[in-house]
């Protein structure tokens, strides 16, 4: 820290605070599982934010439990963070093309990368740490996820 104190200088403070805030927490319906909508959080006496900029995406409040609740476990919504979701978007992936896709554990940018791919063309994920690499399967798995092979290698 003390290399970012010696460039950010007076803005360092500002800098810290910005670490310690939480990053938004979103919720993304699976089109590989297709069936909800914002009226599932709505169901859940949740108020979620659409995103504009995400299909299928919404800002939730902070610390909400998505990861325990079935939907979850079946597959048909996933939780990132919204820093996360915006590179597998930019990306562009289309259906039908080869993608490579390095460091790929948990999966998070994977399964979003192979949902706009519809599930077709070859996703291929590596994990440099096999260590990892069982949360990446774990995530593609469970997110109906086929058309991408795993490795794991450096």
């Amino acid at each position: 820290m003390e290399r970012y104190a010696a460039i950010l200088g007076n803005e360092f403070g500002s800098f810290t605070e910005a670490l310690e805030r939480p990053l938004p927490l979103i919720a993304w319906a699976n089109p590989l599982r297709p069936g909800l909508s914002l009226s599932w959080l709505e169901e859940r006496g949740l108020s979620g934010t659409t995103l504009s900029w995400a299909e299928g995406a919404w800002r939730l409040p902070p610390k909400t439990p998505v990861g325990t609740w079935p939907e979850y476990r079946l597959g048909w919504v996933h939780v990132q963070e919204e820093v996360t979701l915006w590179p597998a978007d930019a990306l562009g992936a289309q259906p039908g093309e080869c993608i490579l896709d390095l460091c790929a554990a948990p999966g998070n940018k994977t399964a979003r990368i192979a949902a706009n791919m519809k599930n077709t063309g070859f996703l291929h994920a590596n994990e440099k740490r096999w260590q990892r690499a069982s949360a990446l399967r774990f995530n593609l798995d469970r997110l109906g996820v086929t058309c991408a092979g795993v490795t794991i290698g450096d």
